[in-house]
């Protein structure tokens, strides 16, 4: 078995929420010899890329979970190649836990759990607020009191009062969200989106309404759910069912509604990056929400006008997905930190 305390402490010094006696306990390590410290070098690599965070309660059984996969592999006599190395299950103890860190983060998941607190409480017309707020590159699960769970993608945030009660289940969205909504017919959920509200006994859905987006949309799994649109001019409201989206336009104030591909639309709760048909703004637009970076574009207009992209990923880093991108797309890119650049031939 993998001992979980190293490589959570090697994790933690990653991603740097290591105290001082766990980041020496690390470094004794890597200065113990000349492969630990390729090993921790190309980790550091690695962990710079991988910018998706996913913060949960339970991390600690997640963990778990992600280095029983790990020994499984390893058994099995798994393997992977990176930047020209080597890494296989037939190491010394110590230099074993150090390969399963990074097969951990490149090969295993992308998506590190934590317990990180991003939440923000103010009191807003005499009454307390909870502010749950993610960055781009990190994804949220939270769990309501009345038994509601919300995943919040990237560069979105959440609020509701504190507490959350239980006969008035109300929250105000920016950015996505997936909301399994639980069970209650004498206590409509509702989520509020700028002018549109989206209300609910019990059921599952995906709202998605960025500030800088044109539009927002509200994709129905399961159950069924009214939304509301309030404005001076033009106040309506309209069932949709499981497999219906309704979309509305922030320029015109309409709402339509049509059909949605829900393997398309919900996999990113399920950490899979899926593209369809995406234009370029869109595609980039996703990638830096993803990875938490930012692009700059070169010699580009007519590659862009040019541009449809059809792919999913699952535990897939930045480079590798940029790698197999370049070949079709006829651009090179270079990844510096949080820039990223892309340069069409």
């Amino acid at each position: 078995m993998i001992e979980p305390k190293f490589s959570r402490i090697m994790a933690k010094v990653l991603s740097g929420e290591a105290t001082m006696e766990e980041k020496v306990e690390i470094m004794e390590w890597a200065n113990a010899s000349e492969e630990n410290n390729k090993l921790f070098k190309l980790s550091e690599i690695a962990w710079k890329e991988i910018k998706t965070k996913v913060k949960i309660d339970q991390s600690d059984a997640v963990f778990d979970n992600i280095q029983n996969t790990i020994d499984k592999k390893s058994k099995s006599g798994y393997e992977t190649r990176m930047t020209g190395m080597l890494i296989k299950s037939g190491w010394r103890r110590a230099e074993y836990f150090a390969a399963a860190v990074v097969v951990l983060i490149l090969a295993v998941s992308v998506v590190f759990y934590s317990q990180t607190d991003t939440t923000h409480e103010a009191v807003e017309n005499n009454e307390q607020w909870v502010h749950k707020v993610n960055a781009k590159g990190e994804k949220l699960k939270v769990f309501l009191s009345d038994g509601t769970v919300v995943w919040l993608n990237g560069e979105s945030s959440l609020s509701y009062r504190k507490p959350f009660s239980t006969n008035k289940r109300h929250v105000i969205l920016s950015g996505e969200a997936y909301f399994d909504v639980a069970h209650d017919p004498q206590n409509p959920f509702s989520v509020k989106t700028g002018n549109v509200t989206t209300t609910a006994l019990g059921t599952s859905f995906n709202i998605k309404a960025y500030s800088d987006e044109e539009f927002i949309d509200v994709d129905l799994e399961t159950g069924k759910v009214l939304v509301s649109l309030s404005e001076p001019s033009n106040e309506s409201q309209v069932f949709i069912e499981p497999g219906e989206r309704i979309r509305y336009n922030k320029t015109d104030s309409k709402m339509v509604v049509s059909k949605f591909n829900p393997l398309h639309e919900l996999c990113w709760k399920d950490g899979i990056l899926s593209f369809e048909n995406a234009h370029f703004e869109e595609t980039i637009k996703k990638l830096s929400r993803w990875y938490g970076v930012k692009f700059e574009i070169r010699n580009g207009e007519k590659n862009k006008q040019e541009w449809s992209y059809t792919a999913r990923f699952k535990n897939d880093y930045l480079s590798s997905i940029l790698e197999g991108m370049s070949f079709t797309k006829k651009f090179d890119y270079t990844i510096n930190n949080e820039l990223v650049t892309i340069t069409f031939r």
